[in-house]
């Protein structure tokens, strides 16, 4: 519940960077943030990797385990960013700009993310991709350790690797790809670039019993989500009105959020129930959704 709350961070910080972004650079900004993510992808698990070797259960306070330490460090980067934040990052929309609807317009009902109830012309319709598209990735991140771990014997410190690989791929593309193409080819098409590798990718994983095959197909997705992930969420700020930003940004990213909790269980019943590959195989199947849905998305202002 509480990170769940604390979630939210994501969606204004996406809202600040298409505050301070044109139209045809806001597929540039998402890909930084992706970038960014791709770093942390990067260096949280080697962080992790290298505390959780820190034994602090002998320190003699109430609480502690063999987790401790790396809890305590994600702590001190929590606190260091509030205080970033708090004194060196500006407001980036005038008090004036911002959105004045008020808040009984909003609707709890998660069914109406996909209606247009209240949203621009676009923005539903991405919205459904994103959760089709979300729910078919996430359930894949959830069952990928298990599936290291039952083919390739991977241990715990082993795993550190395959994130270390997939954040370094997401960070070289959507730190340097998509800001180069996106202007050049539009969002609407590099989503569907992406979506058309992350079937491949999907099946190959699926079907991977050794190393090189396994990391094969990580390499598509991993490049695929690098280019789904900041093209939908630029498209998603170019169907919104200026001083909307924020609000439908953050439906967005609650859609994200209800697929992510989906997901982890599906594919844990399929793959405990099915067998190993059959996650895999049912979300790529469940790709092809998105992948026509793409086909639909209107033009937005910067094409």
């Amino acid at each position: 519940v509480v990170a769940g709350i604390m979630g939210g961070n994501i969606s204004v910080a996406t809202a600040a960077v298409a505050d301070i972004t044109g139209e045809k650079d806001r597929a540039k900004g998402m890909g930084m943030i992706g970038a960014a993510f791709g770093l942390g992808f990067i260096l949280g698990p080697a962080i992790g990797g290298m505390l959780s070797s820190v034994d602090l259960t002998d320190a003699g306070l109430p609480g502690l385990n063999r987790f401790s330490a790396p809890a305590l460090a994600a702590l001190g980067l929590t606190v260091w960013n509030l205080v970033w934040v708090k004194f060196r990052l500006p407001e980036t929309l005038s008090s004036e700009q911002r959105g004045t609807r008020p808040a009984h317009a909003r609707s709890l009902n998660p069914l109406r993310l996909f209606t247009g109830h209240n949203l621009p012309a676009g923005v539903s319709g991405t919205n459904l991709l994103f959760f089709l598209y979300q729910t078919a990735f996430a359930g894949m991140e959830f069952t990928l350790v298990f599936v290291a771990k039952e083919r390739l014997g991977y241990k715990p410190h082993q795993m550190m690797w395959i994130f270390i690989f997939v954040g370094l791929l997401i960070a070289l593309v959507q730190g340097g790809v998509v800001r180069r193409l996106a202007p050049k080819l539009g969002e609407r098409r590099l989503v569907r670039v992406g979506l058309l590798m992350l079937i491949p990718g999907l099946l190959i994983v699926g079907w991977a019993q050794t190393e090189l095959p396994f990391y094969g197909g990580l390499a598509l997705l991993a490049i695929g989500s690098a280019l789904v992930s900041p093209c939908l969420s630029a498209l998603v700020s170019l169907y919104t009105p200026g001083d909307r930003q924020g609000e439908v940004l953050g439906v967005f990213r609650s859609v994200g959020a209800l697929s992510r909790a989906i997901a982890p269980i599906i594919a844990g019943l399929v793959f405990w129930k099915l067998g190993s590959q059959w996650p895999y195989y049912g979300s790529a199947l469940v790709m092809l959704a998105p992948l026509l849905l793409s086909a639909r998305l209107p033009t937005p202002g910067n094409e």
